[in-house]
């Protein structure tokens, strides 16, 4: 009875690193794919300034491992198994699911923690009763969840989602097959867009009242600089002084006739008589 104990232990060992290598294999076709970065294992999946203030990572020991970054618009996006210990002594994760984290590179948040609500604590006030029998949100006084994002965590089964100034941690409590990574990726960017502070209404007046200035094309360009050389060419004249300046010069000219003529009559006078 022993033999066959341990029989089945070897298999069951045999077929998890089966399984978890066929996984990464997965992984690393699937990054190669989509031209992906993959790490096996890093240490922390968000800037240490964000990782600091996330209260998820304050529970329990986290090791990331499997982790895939993608380059989305506005963000560093990471999603990774994430595995959680009780103590750096412990063997086997207590927890292993699957996260995705969303580091801003440009935009803020409104810091919030919204996780399941357990039984022994009281359905808050600040957020619509369909989700306050389901979820505990701890945020600023005056922060209310955008209707895109209560639409969200109604359709979807219960989730893990914090803030912090500048990055984003969304978690569904399960580990996810790879097929399905990246409608993971997709449901924490719908979040993302949503809760990145929106420009205020005052400011976009400004903004509004501002005409933009739109660069200018080569013929415009050209025209202004045309349209400068001309003003900084001389004043046309106008016909009267046009006609003053013609009488000036005939005077000049009869002046330098009567000279010349002088000149000959003198030279005729007293040179050639000589």
């Amino acid at each position: 009875m022993m033999t066959y104990l341990i029989i089945t232990v070897l298999l069951l060992c045999v077929l998890a690193a089966a399984v978890n290598n066929f996984r990464t294999v997965q992984l690393k076709r699937m990054a190669h794919t989509l031209n992906l970065r993959y790490d096996k294992q890093v240490d922390s999946v968000l800037l240490p300034d964000s990782s600091s203030k996330a209260q998820f990572f304050n529970r329990g020991l986290h090791q990331f491992y499997h982790v895939l970054t993608f380059r989305d618009p506005g963000a560093f996006v990471r999603v990774c198994e994430d595995r959680i210990f009780s103590s750096p002594l412990d063997k086997t994760p207590l927890y292993t699911y699957t996260l995705v984290t969303a580091e801003l590179t440009k935009g803020n948040f409104t810091p919030f923690v919204l996780m399941p609500r357990t039984l022994n604590q009281i359905p808050g006030s600040n957020l619509p009763p369909e989700l306050a029998n389901r979820y505990q949100l701890t945020a600023p006084e005056n922060f209310i969840l955008p209707p895109t994002v209560a639409g969200f965590l109604k359709a979807h089964a219960s989730c893990y989602v914090e803030c912090t100034p500048s990055a984003l941690i969304y978690c569904e409590f399960n580990t996810v097959p790879v097929a399905q990574l990246q409608p993971l990726r997709f449901r924490a960017l719908q979040l993302l867009k949503e809760l990145v502070k929106k420009p205020q209404p005052a400011t976009q007046t400004v903004q509004a009242a501002v005409t933009p200035i739109k660069p200018l094309t080569d013929a415009e360009l050209q025209a202004q600089i045309l349209l400068k050389l001309q003003s900084a060419s001389p004043t046309i004249s106008s016909p009267a002084n046009s006609a003053g300046g013609r009488y000036m010069y005939g005077v000049i000219l009869l002046i330098l006739l009567s000279g010349m003529l002088f000149l000959a009559w003198y030279a005729l006078q007293h040179w050639v008589a000589r």
